[in-house]
């Protein structure tokens, strides 16, 4: 059921068997799609249109932001401490580490499973990092909290995907601009 749709202060009636095609959002970024016919109509105490087949909804975009497959340069510096802290650690700073792509909420990342690193890719653990984006500069003490690995065995790499934790305004708008500088000079 949906509240009667109206335009201009006018309501929009559609007639029974109608094809329609709907497409909505939600507070979780997320756009929703899908197509059925008009079933009914509701006079309540709110004018309302029943559709049917409304269980086959498509979710067809649930990212907050553009990712990009950019040629930015990371180092991982450290985790993050029970307490709240980076504990840094210096090995992992030669580690080869690339991004897959990344956007202003998170990254994906290629991880060779020779190195330290490896120990810590676990779901849940929050990875400190530093990005070097070129015509941008370094954006430092950065956070991401793994909330998925796959180990690709037939090409011998984990992949890593993190979602930014505690990422400063600054830092954010840093990073999402290198993503426009690159979108720009990619299109």
């Amino acid at each position: 059921m949906v509240h009667s749709p109206s335009l201009n202060g006018k309501k929009i009636f559609f007639e029974l068997g109608l094809p329609v095609n709907f497409t909505f959002s939600r507070e979780d970024d997320a756009v929703y799609q899908f197509t059925t016919k008009v079933v009914g109509k509701y006079q309540g105490s709110l004018a309302a249109i029943l559709f049917q087949n409304t269980d086959q909804i498509v979710i067809s975009h649930i990212r907050k932001y553009t990712r990009i497959s950019p040629d930015f340069l990371i180092k991982v510096t450290g985790v993050l401490a029970p307490k709240g802290d980076i504990h840094h650690i210096d090995s992992l700073k030669s580690e080869s580490v690339n991004i897959i792509d990344i956007s202003g909420g998170g990254m994906q990342i290629k991880v060779l499973p020779e190195g330290k690193l490896k120990n810590y890719l676990e779901k849940g653990k929050v990875l400190s990092f530093s990005l070097y984006i070129p015509n941008i500069g370094p954006v430092e003490e950065l956070k991401g909290r793994i909330i998925r690995t796959d180990y690709i065995k037939e090409k011998g790499y984990v992949i890593c995907s993190m979602e930014f934790f505690a990422i400063s305004s600054k830092n954010r708008c840093r990073l999402l601009q290198g993503i426009l500088v690159f979108l720009s000079k990619n299109n």
